[in-house]
């Protein structure tokens, strides 16, 4: 009997610790939780031969030839809360509180039918993170620009995004949890994208070099690809080759840069993305004809 009345006590206290361990799962589950990146700064740098100018998503057209120049700076504001996407396009969001098995199945949830995930609609994702009323609030950020590049050389050069720079404020690792996914289109096919990157091509899709995702296969992470299942991430850390430039010619591309917070990644805890809501971020790409590509997401601190 004195045994069962210390065994009583103990296994509460067990029972509690396990719960605590769970409230401390991925960021997700942390409802009405979000990131506030109110004018982020955005600096883009063009190296020699290079110009860039400011764009849009609804841009067709190429920019007239006085709107470019060696560098841009951009101001963007964006309420970010965590989602998933193999593609940089079609996003989704967790709507349960539990952790999410390889399969895409609700772990632990009692209901081995249930699927977590929901394809993102903007006005559900908002009502879901209790953002209703914030207009910047939609899961991701897109800076939009066109570069143009002239190779004075008679061999093929390529234009790059030779560096990704995400400089935040302080250290808490959750910034690593963010995602950069890197779009292109030819100046002969603009398109407007503003509701749809369908017609864009997906170059790269980057995150910090030591980024961990929950599930990995061989060296593919996978990320929500449909509300069943996690799937492999497209094109994950290629490089960040904007197109192919032929000798003694001009080129002109729209760049799409996009930029989330990637719920897959295990370092999306709910104290890291909590402590993410305080910081300052800036953003910098530097575009270069004929230099090394850029294959990861370079998170930096701000001293």
């Amino acid at each position: 009997m004195k045994l069962s009345r210390k065994l009583i006590p103990a296994f509460a206290m067990l029972l509690v610790s396990a719960i605590m361990m769970t409230t401390a799962s991925y960021a997700w589950f942390a409802i009405n939780t979000s990131v506030d990146v109110q004018g982020m700064k955005v600096k883009t740098i063009a190296a020699d031969s290079v110009l860039i100018a400011d764009s849009t998503l609804a841009a067709t057209e190429e920019a007239d030839a006085a709107e470019f120049g060696t560098d841009l700076q951009q101001e963007v504001n964006a309420t970010l809360a965590p989602v998933s996407t193999v593609d940089g396009n079609s996003f989704f969001y967790n709507t349960s509180k539990k952790h999410v098995g390889s399969d895409g199945k609700v772990l632990d949830d009692g209901d081995e039918g249930t699927t977590p995930y929901t394809a993102y609609a903007l006005d559900a994702y908002r009502n879901h993170y209790g953002l209703t009323s914030d207009a910047n609030a939609k899961g991701y950020a897109d800076y939009v620009f066109q570069v143009k590049a002239t190779n004075a050389n008679s061999d093929a050069k390529n234009l790059v995004i030779s560096d990704i720079k995400l400089n935040y404020s302080s250290v808490v690792n959750g910034e690593k949890a963010f995602r950069a996914a890197v779009f292109v289109q030819e100046s002969n096919g603009f398109t407007d994208c503003t509701n749809s990157l369908e017609d864009a091509t997906l170059k790269t899709i980057l995150a910090s070099a030591d980024a961990k995702y929950q599930d990995v296969e061989g060296d593919v992470p996978k990320a929500v690809g449909t509300e069943e299942a996690l799937v492999a991430v497209n094109n994950f850390g290629k490089d960040a080759i904007i197109g192919s430039v032929t000798g003694n010619t001009t080129a002109c591309y729209k760049v799409i840069v996009r930029l989330w917070l990637e719920g897959e990644d295990i370092r999306c805890t709910n104290e890291t993305f909590a402590s993410l809501s305080t910081g300052e971020f800036t953003l910098t790409l530097v575009v270069e004809l004929g230099a090394a590509a850029a294959n990861a997401l370079n998170i930096a601190h701000a001293p």
